[in-house]
């Protein structure tokens, strides 16, 4: 219960936390930041009054509490406004009041200032109004915590605002830290991971590493109770209440927020009790640079944490002792993680002492009353906070390029970059500093109207870096403004700069969107909004679009100059004027001649030609072109090279040292144990109680996994040969029968398992029928099957693999759905096991080598396949690979998904189904429908972004 605000009161405080009006939104901003801080207050005698400001209404709409805030705080006085200031829409009007209530405005920063390249281009809009939303609220604060050290350095640095370190002490009230730990080991004896599926994340979740050491459950445990529902259908309630303008009464008011309360408290303490299931709380790279709250949380409910190091943030890494408080692994590491995670579970008194470490560490300096109390005492200048002395240069010294030749030397002299760095460029910055990256744009005396944020001034087009020594090139609506010669000449001048595995990012406007939205029926308004997006803004004599650009010309383009891998998205805004944009990455996969590239540009500059009578223009461009690609500079020769003893040895020593140790047996049968571990991590989603059938399960090596379910095992037990594990003999044999004809009822198993078998299968498709037969609506299918294998388990070998095709085209005759397409390892992986088997098969072929059978077999079944498995960490290709890891689920009819999607609205995955079963009926516009009402639900399902995705090629 708040304490009632009284016109005496020693400190009173108006706290306007974030709220969200439903659950799916709600539940991804964690009760200790927002109702905590009331328990905070309530330790340090500070007397508050709580109004939620709504994400989903601005302050100034009837339905926000915000509009009704003068009415609830007639005759109150306040010492302090705590609000939190990044996603809050408040207008001018609230912010000018607020400003007049009390004379100390403090504002939270749950978020990094400085943005993600990532969030740049996957939601370049949101980030936008992010930033915009931020820089108009920070103008009526007096205060700020935020979460990143580095904000507070700046902030304190500018003194347009004081700031403090949110981590000095903590956001979890004491109340909820764990008094005991719980069992070892863990109901779930795996790591588990809560959170969006942004950036890298899937790609580490899905990695053969992880493999059943982490999971990421299906929904919060607070899904399987009410709470949830009464969330929404209190906020429904109170937003009809607000609509119908009746007035809003202090005890209306005080009934709702003390509703809100309890349901956020409980739901929190249901979220700490299923973190503690799982035997360590991992928390995965994040675009944040402060710990996510899940990492405090893991501890308060005592169960060991694994967190990512958060670059470039010394404090932030000093917060808890690495190997006694928690456990830290890098962001491009995950065989570190999977290190830590083996660790955990093979050792549980260790794995209780980090436990026990951080649970005391969090108690006695990281808790919510503790920050409560440092921050009225910062306020009131008692302590000094996390501020910087005055003075201090914002962000990294600006430096002038003065020899365009050798950047490299310049970058070092002014310590923007090391030796064993990656070098990464964001060419033409303007305002968007992108952390990790060397920001470059013209100096300030070029820009007319831009606030240029960079940490060299320069003219991109007259810099030069060395051959292989870029790691990233990116450019965000910069290219436009090059003709196309100077296009044509940067980008052979990036190919040459980047690595190989280097990446190019480039987005400009999309002239065939813009070329849509200026056909389709629109205000003049858009239209005129499109013409100056296509045109540019003209404040300056570079900021004119010459040369225009659009997907399918990307990626002529780059595959034509020797990029690889080269993707192209499409994005237009939500909203008025509607602007079309295309960004396009690449990558550079090897080296090409210059020559080889002169010949290509030639033929995409005569592409730009309209008739043979341009022969003499096309003969200017060709000049242009190399003249200002080979001014001062040799083109380099391209003999064939001998190689030297001493080069050989340094390319065995590359080998030798190319990866972190790994188990040799993990390099070897890699394809078996990923196998092993995505079955695990499957049997982990199926619930108790399950009819679980294994069919040609041979040894029935996966029984032990699905000890919770009714498992039964088939097989046909006509090999005789040597079985998986080294046997002959089968397991325990359920159903003895071919595998198209199995002695079953229709409908008979929720779960169909069938690994490694559609290969010894004469006529695979019946057993893909045979297999929907007998698994009952909305059951699931998981199958791995190679690619393409060597022969093996003769005469029982009839097909060398199947492609992601052939699971969704024949999947889909026999009503199932392909939900997951995994394949085990990418080309490099394959290679490796190829490379391996020279080692395995060399009692063969020894004779061939003379002397030399120790080196053949150290050299092939160890140094190179160390190196191809740290290939396939930098450079992943899924042209080629072992086999797939396949899961389908047998469609329900539509209406039968509808019913339930009538009796539970807010379940994702039953919209996700009822879409993929439009989509194989061919019915895409419905489907579109219940993809646009599962995005509002939840805007970050990966799921729900790639089918979308597919829809729009479709629709």
């Amino acid at each position: 219960m708040p304490m009632p605000v009284k016109n005496n009161a020693s400190l009173r405080v108006l706290y306007i936390p974030l709220e969200f009006k439903t659950w799916q939104n709600a539940s991804h901003f964690p009760y200790p930041s927002n109702f905590a801080f009331e328990e905070g207050f309530a330790a340090n005698g500070v007397e508050y009054l709580t109004i939620p400001a709504l994400y989903e209404t601005t302050s100034s709409e009837h339905t926000s509490w915000l509009s009704h805030a003068r009415e609830l705080c007639a005759g109150k006085y306040f010492d302090q406004v705590w609000l939190e200031i990044v996603h809050s829409r408040f207008d001018e009007d609230f912010l000018d009041w607020i400003t007049t209530i009390a004379p100390v405005r403090i504002g939270f920063i749950w978020e990094s200032w400085e943005t993600h390249p990532d969030e740049l281009v996957n939601n370049p809009e949101g980030t936008k109004r992010r930033r915009t939303n931020l820089e108009k609220n920070l103008k009526c604060v007096t205060h700020v915590v935020a979460i990143d050290e580095k904000d507070v350095e700046k902030f304190n640095a500018h003194g347009q605002v004081k700031a403090k370190w949110l981590w000095d002490a903590g956001i979890v009230p004491e109340s909820f830290i764990c008094k005991e730990l719980p069992p070892t080991p863990a109901p779930n004896n795996c790591a588990v991971f809560y959170g969006a599926l942004y950036g890298e994340r899937k790609k580490w979740l899905e990695h053969s590493a992880l493999k059943g050491l982490l999971v990421r459950p299906a929904a919060s445990p607070e899904y399987t109770t009410n709470l949830p529902g009464l969330f929404n259908k209190l906020n429904d309630t109170s937003e009809a209440f607000l609509k119908e303008g009746n007035a809003v009464t202090v005890d209306f008011f005080s009934t709702y927020i003390d509703s809100l309360r309890v349901i956020r408290r409980e739901c929190f303490a249901i979220w700490l009790k299923g973190l503690s299931m799982g035997a360590a709380i991992v928390n995965l790279p994040q675009f944040g640079k402060g710990y996510a709250s899940r990492v405090l949380e893991g501890m308060a409910a005592g169960r060991p944490v694994i967190s990512c190091e958060i670059p470039d943030r010394p404090k932030t890494k000093a917060l808890f002792e690495d190997g006694k408080e928690i456990l830290l692994y890098k962001g491009d590491n995950p065989y570190q993680l999977a290190e830590h995670i083996q660790r955990i579970l093979r050792e549980p008194d260790f794995a209780r002492r980090i436990s026990a470490n951080a649970r005391s560490k969090i108690k006695n300096f990281h808790t919510t009353e503790k920050l409560v109390s440092q921050i009225l005492d910062w306020v009131e200048n008692k302590t000094t906070g996390s501020v910087v002395k005055r003075g201090m240069s914002l962000g990294k010294n600006k430096v002038t390029i003065s020899d365009s030749h050798d950047c490299l030397s310049e970058l070092c002299k002014a310590n923007l970059w090391s030796e064993n760095k990656p070098l990464r460029l964001h060419l033409g910055c303007g305002e968007q500093c992108l952390d990790g990256y060397v920001n470059i744009d013209y100096p300030p005396s070029e820009h007319n109207v831009m606030q240029v944020q960079a940490d060299v001034y320069a003219n991109i087009t007259e810099l030069n870096f060395p051959a292989g020594s870029v790691d990233e090139v990116r450019l965000h609506h910069v290219f436009e403004h090059f003709n196309r010669v100077t296009a044509l000449v940067m980008l052979i001048k990036w190919h040459n700069w980047l690595k190989i595995g280097g990446k190019l990012h480039i987005e400009t406007p999309d002239l065939i969107g813009s070329a849509k939205t200026l056909l389709a029926e629109s205000s003049r308004k858009t239209k005129m909004g499109v013409v100056r997006h296509i045109a540019g803004d003209q404040s300056s004599g570079w900021a004119y679009h010459i040369d225009h650009w659009f997907p399918e010309r990307f990626e002529h383009t780059l595959n034509r100059l020797g990029f690889r891998a080269v993707q192209t998205q499409s994005s237009s805004w939500p909203h008025e004027p509607f602007l079309s944009n295309v960004a396009a990455i690449a990558v550079k996969s090897l080296n090409v001649p210059l020559e080889k590239q002169l010949t290509a540009a030639d033929e995409l500059l005569w592409e730009s030609t309209v008739s043979p009578s341009e022969q003499p223009t096309f003969e200017i461009w060709k000049k242009q072109l190399r003249s200002i690609l080979l001014d001062n500079q040799k083109a380099p020769s391209h003999n064939v090279q001998s190689f030297t003893g001493s080069q050989i040895t340094d390319a065995l020593k590359i080998f030798q040292q190319s990866v972190p140790e790994l188990p040799i047996d993990e390099l070897h049968n890699f394809n078996q144990r990923d196998r092993d571990r995505w079955v695990h991590a499957k049997a982990l989603t199926v619930p108790s109680g399950s009819h679980v059938l294994d069919i040609g399960a041979g040894t029935c090596p996966y029984r032990p996994l699905f000890a919770h379910c009714v498992y039964k095992a088939h097989d046909f037990k006509k090999y005789t040969g040597e079985k998986l594990g080294g046997t002959k003999e089968y397991g325990i044999i359920d159903y003895e029968s071919d595998i198209s004809a199995i002695p079953v009822p229709d409908n008979s198993f929720d779960i169909i398992l069938c690994t490694e078998v559609l290969e010894h299968t004469p006529e695979p498709i019946e057993a893909i029928r045979e297999m929907s037969r007998v698994l009952r609506p909305g059951g699931r299918l998981l199958i791995t099957a190679p690619l393409g294998s060597g022969l093996h388990q003769l005469p029982y070998h009839y097909y060398g693999g199947f492609t992601p095709e052939w699971y969704k085209h024949f999947g889909s005759k026999f009503g199932l759905y392909v939900t997951e397409i995994t394949p085990n390892g990418g080309f490099f992986k394959l290679l490796a096991q190829e490379c391996a088997r020279v080692a395995w098969t060399l009692p063969q072929h020894q004779h061939q080598h003379g002397n030399n059978g120790e080196f053949i077999r150290n050299l092939f079944g160890e140094w190179i396949p160390r190196y191809l498995f740290a290939l396939e960490e930098k450079h992943f290709i899924d042209q080629f690979t072992v086999g797939y890891h396949v899961e389908a689920v047998k469609a329900r009819d539509i209406d039968t998904i509808q019913k339930m999607i009538d009796k539970d609205t807010q379940n994702v995955n039953l919209y996700v189904e009822a879409a993929l079963s439009q989509i194989n009926q061919g019915k895409f516009s419905n489907a579109k429908m219940y993809v646009e009402d599962a995005l509002e639900l939840n805007y970050n399902n990966s799921t729900l972004l790639e089918i979308n995705q597919q829809l729009t090629g479709k629709l």
